[in-house]
Protein backbone atom coordinates (compact mmCIF):
# COMPACT_ATOMS: atom_id res chain seq x y z
CA UNK A 1 0.00 0.00 0.00
CA UNK A 2 1.06 3.71 -0.18
CA UNK A 3 -0.33 6.76 1.00
CA UNK A 4 0.87 10.27 -0.07
CA UNK A 5 0.60 13.05 2.46
CA UNK A 6 1.61 16.79 1.09
CA UNK A 7 4.65 17.81 2.54
CA UNK A 8 3.68 21.13 4.55
CA UNK A 9 0.90 19.25 6.11
CA UNK A 10 1.97 16.04 7.38
CA UNK A 11 5.12 15.47 10.20
CA UNK A 12 6.95 12.19 10.02
CA UNK A 13 5.81 11.48 13.29
CA UNK A 14 2.31 11.83 11.90
CA UNK A 15 3.11 9.47 9.01
CA UNK A 16 4.62 6.96 11.70
CA UNK A 17 1.26 7.09 13.47
CA UNK A 18 -0.85 6.46 10.60
CA UNK A 19 1.36 3.94 8.68
CA UNK A 20 0.94 1.77 11.91
CA UNK A 21 -2.80 1.64 11.52
CA UNK A 22 -2.48 0.94 8.01
CA UNK A 23 -0.23 -1.91 9.01
CA UNK A 24 -2.04 -3.34 12.16
CA UNK A 25 -5.67 -3.79 12.54
CA UNK A 26 -7.25 -3.10 15.83
CA UNK A 27 -6.58 -6.20 18.54
CA UNK A 28 -3.86 -7.72 16.33
CA UNK A 29 -0.21 -8.11 17.08
CA UNK A 30 1.89 -7.42 14.14
CA UNK A 31 5.17 -5.35 13.17
CA UNK A 32 6.46 -4.08 9.74
CA UNK A 33 9.30 -1.41 8.51
CA UNK A 34 7.50 1.65 7.14
CA UNK A 35 9.37 3.44 4.16
CA UNK A 36 9.17 7.19 3.61
CA UNK A 37 10.17 9.40 0.66
CA UNK A 38 9.15 12.47 -0.95
CA UNK A 39 8.37 12.75 -4.61
CA UNK A 40 9.47 16.12 -6.79
CA UNK A 41 6.65 17.46 -6.44
CA UNK A 42 7.09 17.27 -2.65
CA UNK A 43 4.38 14.78 -1.50
CA UNK A 44 5.19 12.71 0.93
CA UNK A 45 4.43 8.89 0.08
CA UNK A 46 4.48 5.79 2.79
CA UNK A 47 4.36 2.20 2.36
CA UNK A 48 5.37 -1.15 3.72
CA UNK A 49 6.40 -2.90 0.84
CA UNK A 50 9.67 -2.28 -0.54
CA UNK A 51 8.73 -3.44 -4.09
CA UNK A 52 6.61 -1.00 -4.16
CA UNK A 53 8.64 2.30 -3.32
CA UNK A 54 9.47 3.75 -7.50
CA UNK A 55 13.08 2.76 -8.48
CA UNK A 56 14.46 6.10 -8.90
CA UNK A 57 14.02 6.13 -5.15
CA UNK A 58 14.94 3.31 -4.11
CA UNK A 59 18.80 3.97 -3.73
CA UNK A 60 18.21 8.18 -3.28
CA UNK A 61 19.67 8.84 0.56
CA UNK A 62 16.34 10.48 1.41
CA UNK A 63 15.00 7.27 1.61
CA UNK A 64 13.76 6.64 5.14
CA UNK A 65 12.72 3.93 7.24
CA UNK A 66 10.67 2.67 10.65
CA UNK A 67 10.61 -0.33 12.33
CA UNK A 68 7.13 -0.50 14.02
CA UNK A 69 6.10 -3.35 16.26
CA UNK A 70 2.97 -3.93 18.42
CA UNK A 71 2.16 -6.37 20.63
CA UNK A 72 -1.71 -7.60 20.28
CA UNK A 73 -4.03 -6.79 23.57
CA UNK A 74 -3.75 -9.71 25.99
CA UNK A 75 -6.12 -12.58 25.27
CA UNK A 76 -6.40 -11.75 21.71
CA UNK A 77 -4.76 -13.67 18.72
CA UNK A 78 -1.73 -12.46 16.80
CA UNK A 79 -2.27 -12.48 12.53
CA UNK A 80 -3.56 -16.18 11.07
CA UNK A 81 -0.67 -18.96 10.96
CA UNK A 82 1.63 -16.53 13.36
CA UNK A 83 3.77 -18.40 16.25
CA UNK A 84 3.59 -15.29 18.21
CA UNK A 85 1.15 -15.05 21.60
CA UNK A 86 -0.86 -12.95 22.06
CA UNK A 87 0.73 -9.45 23.52
CA UNK A 88 4.18 -10.41 22.07
CA UNK A 89 6.11 -8.99 19.11
CA UNK A 90 8.11 -11.05 16.57
CA UNK A 91 11.32 -9.34 18.44
CA UNK A 92 10.42 -11.20 22.09
CA UNK A 93 9.01 -14.34 19.76
CA UNK A 94 10.21 -17.44 22.15
CA UNK A 95 12.04 -19.01 18.81
CA UNK A 96 14.34 -21.35 20.48
CA UNK A 97 11.07 -23.10 22.38
CA UNK A 98 9.16 -24.08 19.83
CA UNK A 99 9.66 -27.34 17.58
CA UNK A 100 11.01 -27.26 13.94
CA UNK A 101 8.78 -28.94 11.59
CA UNK A 102 10.41 -30.97 8.28
CA UNK A 103 9.49 -28.38 6.09
CA UNK A 104 11.00 -25.58 8.36
CA UNK A 105 14.34 -27.98 8.97
CA UNK A 106 14.31 -28.58 5.08
CA UNK A 107 13.81 -24.68 4.75
CA UNK A 108 16.81 -23.78 6.62
CA UNK A 109 18.90 -26.29 5.30
CA UNK A 110 18.17 -24.08 1.41
CA UNK A 111 18.61 -20.91 2.53
CA UNK A 112 22.04 -21.77 4.61
CA UNK A 113 23.20 -23.17 0.82
CA UNK A 114 22.09 -20.43 -1.28
CA UNK A 115 23.40 -17.94 1.00
CA UNK A 116 26.49 -19.49 0.82
CA UNK A 117 26.71 -19.94 -2.50
CA UNK A 118 25.68 -16.08 -2.93
CA UNK A 119 28.26 -15.18 -1.09
CA UNK A 120 30.59 -17.17 -2.78
CA UNK A 121 28.98 -15.56 -5.98
CA UNK A 122 30.56 -12.21 -5.64
CA UNK A 123 33.42 -12.96 -3.89
CA UNK A 124 35.45 -13.01 -6.88
CA UNK A 125 34.67 -9.34 -7.80
CA UNK A 126 36.28 -8.37 -4.77
CA UNK A 127 39.47 -7.94 -6.41
CA UNK A 128 38.84 -6.61 -9.87
CA UNK A 129 39.51 -3.50 -10.89
CA UNK A 130 37.27 -0.89 -11.49
CA UNK A 131 35.88 -0.45 -14.91
CA UNK A 132 33.11 -0.77 -17.22
CA UNK A 133 33.96 -4.30 -18.61
CA UNK A 134 34.05 -5.54 -14.90
CA UNK A 135 30.68 -2.82 -14.45
CA UNK A 136 29.43 -5.23 -17.17
CA UNK A 137 29.94 -8.41 -15.57
CA UNK A 138 28.90 -7.79 -12.34
CA UNK A 139 25.67 -6.33 -13.65
CA UNK A 140 25.33 -9.63 -15.49
CA UNK A 141 25.49 -11.90 -12.55
CA UNK A 142 22.92 -9.96 -10.49
CA UNK A 143 20.60 -10.01 -12.94
CA UNK A 144 21.22 -13.56 -13.67
CA UNK A 145 20.72 -14.42 -10.18
CA UNK A 146 17.68 -12.69 -9.65
CA UNK A 147 15.21 -15.52 -10.49
CA UNK A 148 16.83 -17.73 -7.83
CA UNK A 149 16.73 -15.49 -5.38
CA UNK A 150 13.40 -14.07 -5.93
CA UNK A 151 12.32 -17.87 -5.56
CA UNK A 152 14.06 -18.81 -2.51
CA UNK A 153 12.53 -15.65 -0.81
CA UNK A 154 8.99 -16.24 -2.08
CA UNK A 155 9.83 -19.87 -0.30
CA UNK A 156 10.83 -18.45 2.84
CA UNK A 157 7.97 -15.99 2.77
CA UNK A 158 5.27 -19.17 3.20
CA UNK A 159 6.49 -20.04 6.90
CA UNK A 160 5.45 -18.32 10.06
CA UNK A 161 9.03 -19.79 11.70
CA UNK A 162 10.36 -16.17 12.46
CA UNK A 163 13.58 -16.60 11.67
CA UNK A 164 13.06 -18.03 7.93
CA UNK A 165 10.77 -14.63 8.07
CA UNK A 166 13.73 -12.50 8.66
CA UNK A 167 15.60 -13.75 5.84
CA UNK A 168 13.12 -13.22 3.34
CA UNK A 169 12.57 -10.11 4.53
CA UNK A 170 16.20 -9.77 3.64
CA UNK A 171 16.44 -11.06 0.36
CA UNK A 172 13.36 -9.02 -0.74
CA UNK A 173 15.04 -5.92 0.64
CA UNK A 174 17.95 -6.97 -1.45
CA UNK A 175 15.86 -7.64 -4.88
CA UNK A 176 14.85 -4.21 -4.66
CA UNK A 177 18.66 -3.09 -4.83
CA UNK A 178 19.17 -5.57 -7.67
CA UNK A 179 16.48 -4.43 -10.01
CA UNK A 180 18.08 -0.90 -9.83
CA UNK A 181 21.37 -1.73 -11.43
CA UNK A 182 21.40 -1.34 -14.55
CA UNK A 183 22.73 -3.45 -17.51
CA UNK A 184 23.94 -1.23 -19.39
CA UNK A 185 25.33 2.39 -19.46
CA UNK A 186 27.92 5.37 -19.62
CA UNK A 187 28.40 4.63 -15.99
CA UNK A 188 29.20 1.27 -15.80
CA UNK A 189 32.53 2.00 -13.93
CA UNK A 190 31.06 4.18 -10.83
CA UNK A 191 27.85 1.12 -10.69
CA UNK A 192 30.58 -1.37 -10.52
CA UNK A 193 31.54 0.46 -7.57
CA UNK A 194 28.21 0.99 -5.86
CA UNK A 195 26.81 -2.64 -6.22
CA UNK A 196 30.00 -4.15 -5.36
CA UNK A 197 30.37 -2.44 -2.28
CA UNK A 198 26.51 -2.89 -1.16
CA UNK A 199 27.38 -6.53 -2.40
CA UNK A 200 30.47 -7.48 -0.39
CA UNK A 201 30.21 -4.57 2.59
CA UNK A 202 26.92 -3.97 3.37
CA UNK A 203 25.14 -7.57 2.18
CA UNK A 204 27.79 -10.41 2.85
CA UNK A 205 27.70 -9.69 6.64
CA UNK A 206 23.84 -9.58 6.75
CA UNK A 207 24.20 -13.19 5.20
CA UNK A 208 26.74 -14.64 7.00
CA UNK A 209 24.97 -13.56 10.17
CA UNK A 210 21.98 -15.20 8.89
CA UNK A 211 23.75 -18.27 8.10
CA UNK A 212 25.02 -18.57 11.79
CA UNK A 213 21.46 -17.95 13.28
CA UNK A 214 19.92 -20.57 10.79
CA UNK A 215 23.13 -23.30 11.64
CA UNK A 216 22.22 -22.03 15.47
CA UNK A 217 18.58 -22.78 15.12
CA UNK A 218 19.02 -26.11 13.73
CA UNK A 219 21.51 -27.40 16.28
CA UNK A 220 19.45 -26.53 19.16
CA UNK A 221 16.36 -28.10 17.59
CA UNK A 222 18.08 -30.95 17.57
CA UNK A 223 19.88 -31.07 20.17
CA UNK A 224 15.91 -30.66 21.95
CA UNK A 225 14.86 -33.23 20.37
CA UNK A 226 17.34 -35.24 20.98
CA UNK A 227 17.03 -34.29 24.80
CA UNK A 228 13.13 -34.76 24.71
CA UNK A 229 13.85 -38.18 23.19
CA UNK A 230 16.50 -39.24 26.46
CA UNK A 231 13.86 -38.01 29.17
CA UNK A 232 11.06 -40.30 27.20
CA UNK A 233 13.75 -43.10 27.10
CA UNK A 234 14.67 -42.25 30.96
CA UNK A 235 11.16 -42.08 31.83
CA UNK A 236 10.08 -45.43 30.84
CA UNK A 237 9.74 -48.24 33.56
CA UNK A 238 12.30 -50.82 33.76
CA UNK A 239 11.30 -54.19 32.22
CA UNK A 240 10.65 -56.80 34.51
CA UNK A 241 13.81 -59.91 33.94
CA UNK A 242 12.90 -62.58 31.91
CA UNK A 243 11.40 -65.25 33.34
CA UNK A 244 13.09 -68.77 33.40
CA UNK A 245 12.03 -72.29 32.67
CA UNK A 246 11.68 -74.66 34.91
CA UNK A 247 14.49 -77.61 34.66
CA UNK A 248 12.66 -81.06 34.41
CA UNK A 249 14.56 -84.22 35.47
CA UNK A 250 15.87 -86.33 32.60
CA UNK A 251 13.63 -89.33 31.97
CA UNK A 252 14.12 -92.56 32.39
CA UNK A 253 14.76 -95.48 30.03
CA UNK A 254 12.06 -96.98 31.71
CA UNK A 255 9.86 -94.36 31.51
CA UNK A 256 9.70 -93.51 35.01
CA UNK A 257 10.85 -90.38 37.07
CA UNK A 258 14.32 -89.87 38.60
CA UNK A 259 12.40 -90.05 41.94
CA UNK A 260 10.53 -93.79 41.21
Amino acid sequence: MITRFPLKKTSWVLGVVLGIGWLVSPGTGWGSTIYKWTDERGVVHFTDDPLKIPPRYRTSPELEKREISIGAPSGEKSPAGSRLPAGTSPTEAPEQDSELTDAERQAMTEAIEYLQNDIQRYQEFEGYVSNRRTGRMLSLTVHEALPEKKAMAEKLSEFDEPLLKETAVFLKQSIAADEQVPKLGPLMTRNFRITRSRLLDAEQPVKEKLIQKLETRLREAAEREEALRRAARESEPPKPPPVQPEEKSPARKDGSGAGD
